[in-house]
């Protein structure tokens, strides 16, 4: 079996007349799932997934930075019948890549000095912090305390699975996964 799918998807929220915020999302994808004779009474199959997404919000509600996922990720799946009972097997390894290029962390305030019960790991995160002039107001530095960076990462998930189906009667059955 082959399955293929392109999404095209965008749409705006609309403030009284003017556009707000933009959300779009252009995403491919395939996957082809190959299944194998029976060995030892045993059925199923290999599973070859691959993602591509392109995700970006922009406007007053763009909580989250413009970013590229990319996936590509092999599966197998095993099930065999003991009488009543099917046994079902699964096991999936995955390697993803996300990247974003405009990642905004905003500037933090520090908790007051005023405050007895603060640790020494509180009194670190305070002096990491690039204290300002308090002569300039927070809206003044909002740009200077903004930092933008970007991130490249990969992971690589693994899932194993597990499960027992149970004809007890006709047309009946009881699962565990």
């Amino acid at each position: 079996n082959i399955k293929a799918g392109l999404t095209d998807y965008e749409h705006s929220e609309i403030e009284g007349g003017a556009t707000g915020t933009v959300f779009k999302n252009d995403t491919s994808e395939m996957r082809l799932d190959l299944m194998h004779k029976d060995l030892n009474e045993w059925h199923g199959g290999l599973s070859v997934h691959y993602k591509n997404s392109d995700v970006a919000a922009q406007g007053e509600e763009a909580f989250t930075p413009p970013s590229t996922t990319e996936m590509f990720a092999l599966a197998l799946m095993e099930e065999r019948h003991f009488g009543d009972v099917l046994v079902q097997l699964g096991a999936r390894i995955e390697r993803i890549s996300l990247q974003a290029n405009e990642v905004l962390l905003p500037h933090l305030e520090a908790h007051d000095h005023d405050d007895e019960a603060h640790s020494e790991d509180d009194h670190a995160v305070d002096h990491a912090v690039d204290h300002t002039d308090e002569e300039h107001s927070d809206e003044e530095h909002a740009d200077e305390e903004t930092q933008v960076f970007a991130i490249d990462r990969q992971f690589t998930p693994i899932s194993l699975s597990a499960g027992l189906v149970w004809d007890f009667a006709a047309g009946y059955n009881l699962g565990l996964s």
